[in-house]
């Protein structure tokens, strides 16, 4: 009889495990007022951040789903660019992504630096004080012959402090 209670024991024990508590991905669409892209280079690797600032910065951000079984698996990618908070409308194309302080950043467990954004497009139209339209097409070098082609068109929300 102990054998077939441990056993029960055990099945119902095996089957309390399988729950599934990951958690899905996800898009961020931000837009920060008085704000800027910060650079700052540490060990030789560029960081961009958003800091305090005059201009309106525009962050994508997608972060991946999290799998509580699984250790480091998790990254975002973000894409940040400024711009003069007094336009209503811009395009900026190839290097002239450099004016706009476009980078993307990739944060995972292994790797964190920023990488300047210089090939594609990035457009936007003012939809309201607290909402714009951007269109963003660009290819992003990784490194080591390694390319990343991004699109998006969304519509872009103000971040309440």
């Amino acid at each position: 009889m102990k054998p077939l209670i441990a056993r029960i024991l055990i099945l119902i024990l095996l089957l309390g495990c399988g729950s599934d508590d990951t958690i899905p991905s996800r898009k961020e669409y931000n837009l920060y007022q008085s704000a800027s892209v910060l650079v700052e280079t540490f060990d030789e690797e560029i960081i961009a951040s958003i800091g305090e600032g005059e201009d309106l910065v525009f962050e994508y951000r997608f972060i991946s789903e999290n799998d509580p079984d699984m250790v480091d698996e998790e990254f975002s990618n973000v894409i940040i660019f400024e711009i003069d908070h007094s336009l209503n409308e811009f395009s900026f194309t190839d290097a002239e992504l450099e004016g706009i302080s476009a980078y993307f950043t990739r944060y995972c467990f292994c790797n964190l630096h920023s990488i300047p954004i210089s090939n594609g497009s990035i457009h936007g139209t003012k939809l309201s004080t607290t909402k714009w339209n951007i269109s963003i097409h660009v290819t992003v070098d990784l490194g080591f012959d390694d390319t990343l082609n991004f699109s998006l068109d969304n519509e872009f929300n103000l971040v309440q402090d």
